[in-house]
């Protein structure tokens, strides 16, 4: 009965140890690598948090009301708030198509004809029945959803977000928006990251498809492309561990181990399936997967976003302009990077980076609440600190340079579409990207000068033989 009580809590997938489930909470989802099977592996189920409402110490509260003020009225005229209150990050899903930034087929295909029928518009009239927010959020993204015209007996069913329509739709060319809700409701229910899950169910539609494994090594199902029932029940076994499904739950590598399939077919970055916003369309994502601290990750560097010239929102005064999405040059390579060390702020801050204040105001906001003396400059030192900070946490775990690389799937060019026989230079752009970033080449440790100027030399680690 007490209201105030909050819950994270895991699903059958994270006490069946599936490496990557969540931890669940309010509808949100600590989705990737695997957190909720930290929690199983511990067999702990849920953490309930209770306490008493508190008003926290402000150092300037006249002057962070005053800027917190600015910046919801910035926020609210935002066009980009308009639509994701409207449709949700389902919004995407076409203009992604029409940029070349959806996956499709597996990442083997570069339009397709159908994408309409998993757009955000046909979400919102056939499905959403209200909006939702995250607490105090002036944006509301979230979108409930009926299925069959049935309200759901407990708790309220949340429409499938961009990620999740590409994963469960365009990736295995299914265009039954219905399913992909299902699909959704699932793994929300179970607890499964709906990137990981999607896209090993995708990658074994496209070994399926493509005759390298057969229906016994797959519990008899037919994974024809566009095949939804067949995807609805792999989400099953691999919540269960039942069948192909526990080969599955060990993620999309430790599939193509076992179906003696080169690494350089699947798409997986350090383990870990890639988001699905597609580097050929926005070169700076070759970068940003190569190099996100916890394996691909799209919030890590939006950059398929923020430099693109459509981008209502200027990020200039941090040295990030909008640029020719197509550049294999060093200015993409420094504001994809400059990009990564500003969303490190924000990620530190447990900031949601779909409300973007304009960054010189963001500095007034961090000062007036914690009472820093940040300018600009300082601010974009702070982001890189702790970005480098999460590399060096990574060297000291095994991460070399021979890390930092793309599958060649990702980088194999298209011959239709948006972005018909394009493909970023990577080798060239990890150069640049080492050179600006003031890391060795061969180790892919941040340099002694770099680690000084930073304030982390006494983190000046030894490299694991």
């Amino acid at each position: 009965d007490n209201l105030k009580a909050k819950v994270l809590c895991i699903g059958q997938a994270g006490e069946n140890l599936i490496k990557f489930s969540t931890i669940n909470s309010e509808g949100r989802s600590a989705g990737r690598t695997g957190m909720g099977t930290i929690m199983g592996s511990k067999k702990l189920k849920a953490i309930i948090l209770e306490g008493d409402l508190y008003s926290p110490n402000i150092a300037d509260p006249l002057e962070f009301k005053r800027i917190t003020k600015k910046i919801l009225g910035f926020i609210l005229k935002a066009q980009n708030t308009k639509t994701l209150r409207n449709f949700g990050t389902s919004a995407g899903v076409v203009s992604a198509h029409s940029y070349g930034d959806l996956p499709i087929k597996y990442w083997n295909q570069g339009e397709w004809n159908k994408i309409f029928n998993i757009s955000g518009e046909k979400l919102k009239k056939k499905f959403v029945i209200k909006r939702k927010s995250c607490y105090g959020c002036p944006v509301g993204c979230g979108g409930i959803i009926e299925i069959k015209g049935k309200k759901p007996s407990f708790g309220d069913y949340e429409g499938p977000e961009y990620e999740t329509i590409a994963g469960f739709g365009s990736m295995i060319l299914n265009d039954n928006l219905e399913s992909i809700s299902i699909a959704n409701n699932l793994c929300n229910d179970y607890g499964l990251d709906t990137i990981s899950t999607s896209s090993v169910i995708a990658f074994l539609y496209n070994l399926y498809n493509k005759n390298l494994i057969s229906k016994s090594d797959v519990d008899g199902l037919e994974l024809n492309w566009g095949n939804y029932d067949s995807m609805l029940a792999l989400i099953k076994k691999i919540a269960f561990r039942e069948g192909v499904g526990d080969i599955l739950a060990e993620g999309s590598d430790y599939v193509g181990e076992r179906f003696n399939i080169s690494k350089q077919d699947i798409a997986t970055v350090n383990k870990l399936e890639v988001p699905y916003h597609d580097l050929r369309a926005c070169y700076g994502m070759s970068i940003t997967y190569a190099f996100s601290p916890r394996g691909p990750c799209h919030t890590t560097s939006d950059a398929f976003k923020v430099l693109r010239k459509e981008n209502e929102i200027d990020f200039s005064s941090i040295n990030i302009r909008k640029i020719n999405l197509f550049s294999n040059d060093k200015k993409l390579v420094e504001y994809t990077a400059n990009l990564q060390d500003y969303r490190a702020l924000y990620s530190s801050l447990i900031t949601c980076f779909f409300s973007n204040p304009l960054p010189e105001d963001m500095v007034q906001l961090i000062n007036s609440l914690l009472g820093f003396d940040l300018n600009i400059k300082k601010m974009m030192k702070l982001g890189e600190k702790i970005f480098n900070l999460k590399r060096l946490f990574n060297i000291k775990m095994g991460i070399t340079s021979k890390d930092d690389n793309i599958p060649e799937i990702l980088l194999k060019p298209l011959n239709n579409g948006p972005v018909d026989r394009k493909t970023p230079n990577f080798q060239r752009l990890k150069q640049f990207y080492y050179n600006y970033r003031k890391w060795d080449p061969i180790t892919g440790k941040p340099k002694n000068k770099k680690l000084k100027q930073l304030g982390l030399e006494k983190l000046n680690l030894k490299l694991k033989k």
